[in-house]
């Protein structure tokens, strides 16, 4: 991608890509500045020292930088403690937990909430603020046809019948009018969730405060009412010939502790309201530290880290030879959900595994290399083999849709190993008609590749 160091202020066409690793330089050096002039106690909203930490740290990772990374993770902890004991108006109601707590819109407007580092800034009934949409882009489509009763008919409406007063069955405010545009994988839902190790995880599928099932949810269209239908308020119940592209949108668990945010001054339906979100908070630089300990070979550090996070959640601890990055993305995954760029941290560590040629003991010892890391590009561009780059790997072993021959009437799910970066736009590339802004490997017009420029 190209540098610019400097403010543009009149139209430019002779951009350049630059190195990879001496912009990454260049950010670690701008960013030490930020960390030690930006102040700690600043509105909520606003970025602050500590917030300016969380990305230091992640600089240094991409750097293999490690020891700096853990001596500003020390320093971010120490300020900001996690929350470890329930909090806000929520603590007393029933069925809800310290996640919830921590989660909810109260927690994030709460300023005795020491564990957000940044925030996005969107507060109830504040005029210039938005809806989060949460719920729904995160919950599954209940409100499908595809959801109809074991005796066939039609089993769900966003509308009440008009007699019905039992208001557990309004499933649009009890979990959301979603429709699963962002549904999880398996690995999300199920292989994360261990009955020996999250049995008693406050944030998981196991906690029955904490997550939701297809069938928690109830028949309550109306016209089962009306016509006395035996299934009216009873549990849904999967229906048999359900095809793969309704149950792709429709029918999986969701984290209805991390995704509900009432919308109270919606009259239709309840997508996800106005409400504060975490960017950065201390328990993701808790599983930095942990990965940081990771890439020194300290296993026991490493899992003192992710110990910190897994206790508070009521997980049970693990031990330094149960270390490994599986392990570290998988309590990533557990904590972090709709909070983490996964895709983003995947790729920074596939960087950092060819970088420093560590073995990859989840894949048997493979060691990635930086040349060639997106593939061979030209003709061969769209492999799909193993061993090329972590992330290629750790998708498709994980992912139950790439690759996998999951079809639906619009396409199939398909990833190849030049998929780690996406491609730079080509009017990007197209319009720079004096100078050369690379394409990324895998994708038409990288065989017009120059040799990238050093920020000096």
């Amino acid at each position: 991608m190209p540098y610019i160091g400097d403010e543009i202020n009149e139209p430019k066409y002779d951009f350049y890509s630059y190195d990879r690793w001496s912009i990454l330089e260049k950010m670690k050096k701008d960013m030490e500045f930020a960390y030690q002039w930006v102040p700690e106690k600043v509105d909520r909203g606003r970025t602050s020292k500590s917030a300016c930490g969380v990305l230091l740290m992640k600089i240094c990772m991409s750097l293999a930088d490690f020891d700096r990374a853990i001596a500003v993770g020390k320093e971010i902890v120490a300020l900001h403690p996690l929350m470890k004991n329930r909090f806000t108006v929520n603590a007393t109601k029933p069925s809800t937990n310290l996640m919830f707590d921590l989660h909810s819109v109260e927690a994030k407007l709460d300023m005795s909430n020491t564990e957000g580092l940044m925030y996005v800034v969107s507060y109830p009934l504040v005029d210039g603020s938005d809806r989060i949409q949460t719920m729904r882009n995160a919950v599954p489509f209940w409100n499908s046809g595809a959801i109809i009763t074991p005796d066939g008919r039609t089993g769900t409406s966003v509308d009440l019948a008009a007699n019905e007063t039992d208001v557990s069955l309004n499933l649009n405010k009890a979990y959301g009018r979603g429709i699963g545009r962002l549904r999880s994988t398996w690995y999300f839902t199920n292989e994360i969730w261990r009955a020996d190790k999250e049995a008693n995880d406050t944030r998981g599928i196991l906690n029955k405060d904490s997550w939701r099932k297809m069938t928690d949810l109830r028949y309550n269209h109306p016209s089962l009412k009306s016509g006395n239908n035996q299934w009216y308020a009873k549990n849904f119940v999967k229906p048999a010939a359900m095809s793969v592209e309704d149950t792709i949108r429709t029918w999986y668990s969701w984290p209805h502790y991390k995704v509900f945010v009432p919308d109270p001054t919606q009259s239709g339906n309840w997508a996800g309201g106005e409400t504060p979100w975490y960017i950065y908070r201390s328990a993701e630089v808790y599983l930095m530290l942990a990965e940081c300990y990771y890439w020194k070979n300290d296993p026991a550090q490493a899992a003192i880290n992710l110990n910190e996070v897994r206790t508070r959640a009521g997980a049970a601890t693990l031990t330094a030879a149960e270390i490994n990055i599986g392990e570290i993305l998988d309590e990533r995954a557990r904590e972090l959900y709709y909070e983490e760029n996964r895709h983003i941290e995947l790729v920074r560590i596939a960087y950092i595994y060819a970088k420093t040629k560590k073995p990859c003991e989840i894949f048997g010892g493979r060691v990635y290399q930086l040349e060639n890391i997106s593939g061979p590009g030209g003709n061969n561009a769209n492999i799909k083999q193993m061993g090329v780059n972590f992330w290629y790997d750790r998708v498709v072993s994980k992912s139950n849709f790439y690759n996998k021959g999951l079809k639906h009437r619009w396409a199939e799910y398909k990833v190849s190993v030049h998929h780690m970066l996406w491609p730079v736009p080509a009017n990007a590339i197209n319009t720079n008609i004096k100078g050369i802004i690379n394409q990324n490997i895998g994708y038409p017009g990288a065989e017009k590749n120059v040799a990238p420029l050093k920020v000096e």
